[in-house]
């Protein structure tokens, strides 16, 4: 059996950008743009990423949109801008700020678990392939990941991120 090309796989790989960018940022055009970035460094790492390519895809998207939520949301005129206007927030632009806000605050590795976990719906066996650890780390991360999460959530924890979602 062969394995499949970065042309076969393309189509797939750049809609797992998209949707993981999107699900962060809340911005169809930075997902477009980090998808075909992402995409862009899957095709020339494609010799060493190739059998666990989506994977790999949705861990580089979800860095690079948490990035640059990070960096706007540092950026002083840009939060200015933001907090007057906050009470006139959809509710759910407002849970995805907390969301992203509540994941820019974990340790890399909880981040890249809870992001391949909860936001690509990857299994822990899935997830401990993609990043090289065991089941057990995977399930480890998970736990303290939401646990600080729900902290730093505060009373929008349960409608953000479920009651039972560990």
């Amino acid at each position: 059996m062969r394995q499949p090309t970065f042309e076969d796989t393309y189509p797939e790989l750049w809609s797992v950008a998209y949707r993981v960018a999107y699900r962060i940022t809340g911005s169809r055009e930075s997902a477009e743009d980090i998808a075909q970035v992402t995409t862009e460094r899957a095709f020339h790492r494609w010799r060493s990423v190739n059998r666990y390519a989506n994977a790999w895809v949705a861990r580089v998207a979800t860095n690079q949109a948490l990035d640059l939520v990070r960096r706007v949301r540092t950026a002083d005129s840009v939060a200015a801008d933001l907090e007057p206007r906050r009470e006139h927030l959809d509710p759910l632009v407002e849970e995805r700020l907390a969301l992203t806000g509540a994941l820019l605050t974990l340790p890399e590795r909880q981040r890249s678990v809870v992001a391949l976990r909860f936001l690509y719906g990857y299994s822990v066996t899935d997830t401990a392939a993609a990043l090289g650890i065991s089941d057990g780390s995977v399930k480890t991360h998970s736990h303290r990941g939401l646990a600080a999460m729900r902290i730093a959530l505060g009373h929008l924890a349960n409608s953000v991120l479920g009651e039972d979602t560990a």
